[in-house]
């Protein structure tokens, strides 16, 4: 047999092997790894290159708020990889969504006492870490109360 297809048949077999072993070792029987990249705080969102903007409201409703803030997104996107040893992973961009982030700047406050809501989500801002999910298309509505006061409400 030619040296050329004895490497090209072991190769397959390989590659054959690769493929159904890591979809009987993975839990979820699973060749293609999908894996969730946090881009949070703005920094982090920069150096991974999911940081689009800060955005300002379209309308605010109310803003009683004593500290700081800005409202930024950034980009949908997950690192994609093949088989258990997540071979050729690169980051997968979904175009059409994007997070909304409220961040407060003051690093001395309490934010596990601060509820965001994000449309309907409701959080504490120490439990925010992703922010809000939507298509880049759709309005969001964010609410920030303190111990139940309303402090700020705008339609970004």
């Amino acid at each position: 047999m030619n040296k050329k297809l004895k490497i090209f048949l072991y190769s397959v077999l390989a590659l054959v092997v690769y493929y159904i072993g890591s979809i009987l070792i993975d839990p979820n029987g699973f060749f293609v790894q999908n894996q969730k990249i946090n881009s949070v705080p703005k920094q982090e969102a920069i150096a991974n290159k999911t940081f689009i903007k800060i955005v300002k409201p379209q309308c605010v409703y109310i803003n009683n708020m004593k500290n700081d803030f800005y409202v930024y997104t950034y980009n949908y996107s997950y690192l994609e990889s093949y088989g258990i040893l997540q071979l050729l992973k690169h980051r997968v961009v979904i175009d059409q969504q994007c997070y909304y982030k409220f961040i407060i700047t003051d690093s001395v406050v309490d934010l596990s006492e601060i509820e965001i809501q994000y449309n309907d989500l409701k959080t504490n801002l120490f439990n925010d870490v992703e922010g809000f999910n939507t298509m880049k298309s759709n309005n969001v509505m964010i609410v920030i109360k303190h111990k139940d006061i309303l402090l700020y409400k705008a339609l970004y």
